[in-house]
C-alpha cells in the first residue's frame, strides 16, 4: 500500500492537479484483481479525490475484454454496465459500448449515466473552443506547426533527461576526439528508424500523411522517414550491423563487422531488441539479445 501511494500513483496524481489534464487511459491489466476500466477505486482517485475535470477513455476492447479476457461480464451489455456505472469509463474505444448500449435493450445503464459520461468527454472539447466559430478562435494551423514544435522539443529534453549511464570504466566516456579518431559502430541497432522511436508511434514524421480539414502529420507506424539512424548521425569512419535484422541467426556479416572493428581506435556497439520482438501483445520471454547479437559481441 505504501509503495502504491508513495511511488506508483505519485506522476498520476501530479498530471493532473499540476499539470491540467483533462483525460486518463484506463487499460489492459488489472489492479488487485480488478481490471482498469471496472475498477473504481481508480477512477475516483482521479475524479474524486485529484477532481480530474475530464475523462476516462478506455484502451481500444479494454472494455470488451471484461467479457473475453476477466469474464466479470457475460456480454457487452453487461461489460458497457459495469464500465460505465462502477469503472467510471466515459467513452470506449472499440465497439463494446455501441453494442452494448445501443443495440442491446438489457443493459442497466440510466440516462443520467450516459449524460454524466457525455459531459464529461464533451467538457475538454468546449474548453479548447472546438466548436467555436473560426472568428471566436485564436488560433490558426500555423499555430498548429508551432505548437507541435514546442512539443517536439519537450520531448527531445525529456528524451536526454532520460538517458541513463550505467557504467563508464575507466572513464572511457565521453571520446576524446584527438585520440579517438577513428570509431566504428557495429550493431544492427545502428541502422534501423522505427526501433529508435518506439512501438506505438503516432506522427513521428509530421507533413507526411494526409488527414482531414487540410491538415497533415504522420500517421500511426506508417512512416519513419525522417528519423535519423544512428549510423546517419554520427557518421563513424566504420560501421557493420553484423546482422540482417535485429532477429537475423545467420552469421554471416559478423566477420566483415569484426575487420571492420580491429580497424577502429574505438568500437561502439548499436545492440538491444527492437519492433519484430516487442509490441503491444508482443512481450520477450528473457533479457537476451535476440538473434546473432551475442555471438557479434563476443567475436
Amino acid at each position: 500500500a505504501f509503495d502504491w501511494t508513495d511511488s506508483y500513483v505519485v506522476a498520476f496524481e501530479r498530471s493532473i492537479k499540476d499539470a491540467g489534464a483533462w483525460s486518463y487511459m484506463c487499460s489492459y491489466n488489472a489492479v488487485n484483481n480488478t481490471p482498469s476500466c471496472a475498477n473504481n477505486k481508480l477512477s475516483s482517485l482521479a475524479k474524486d479525490d485529484w477532481k480530474m475535470n475530464g475523462f476516462i477513455e478506455s484502451d481500444c476492447d479494454a472494455v470488451g475484454d471484461l467479457v473475453d479476457a476477466y469474464n466479470i461480464a457475460a456480454n457487452d451489455s453487461e461489460a458497457s454496465t459495469i464500465a460505465l456505472t462502477i469503472g467510471r469509463t466515459d467513452l470506449d474505444c472499440g465497439d463494446t459500448f455501441y453494442n452494448g448500449l445501443l443495440s442491446d435493450d438489457s443493459n442497466q445503464v440510466s440516462d443520467d449515466d450516459l449524460r454524466t459520461a457525455f459531459m464529461n468527454a464533451m467538457r475538454p472539447l468546449f474548453a479548447i473552443g472546438l466548436f467555436d466559430p473560426d472568428s471566436y478562435s485564436s488560433y490558426s494551423d500555423d499555430d498548429a506547426v508551432t505548437i507541435m514544435s514546442q512539443h517536439q522539443e519537450a520531448a527531445l529534453d525529456a528524451a536526454r533527461q532520460s538517458v541513463v549511464l550505467l557504467k563508464n570504466k575507466d572513464n572511457v566516456l565521453p571520446l576524446d576526439p584527438d585520440v579517438d579518431k577513428k570509431i566504428a559502430l557495429i550493431g544492427p541497432l545502428g541502422f534501423v528508424r522505427e526501433q529508435l522511436v518506439g512501438p506505438v508511434t503516432i506522427g513521428p514524421c509530421p507533413g507526411s500523411v494526409p488527414q482531414a480539414q487540410g491538415l497533415l502529420r504522420g500517421g500511426y507506424k506508417e512512416d519513419y522517414s525522417c528519423i535519423s539512424t544512428i549510423n546517419e548521425t554520427l557518421k563513424p569512419a566504420f560501421a557493420s550491423p553484423g546482422a540482417l535484422n535485429i532477429t537475423d541467426s545467420s552469421e554471416a556479416l559478423i566477420d566483415q563487422a569484426v575487420a571492420l572493428a580491429k580497424q577502429a581506435d574505438v568500437v561502439l556497439f548499436a545492440l538491444g531488441a527492437g519492433l519484430e520482438t516487442i509490441d503491444e501483445s508482443n512481450d520477450l520471454h528473457n533479457i537476451s539479445l535476440p538473434g546473432v547479437q551475442n555471438k557479434l559481441v563476443q567475436k
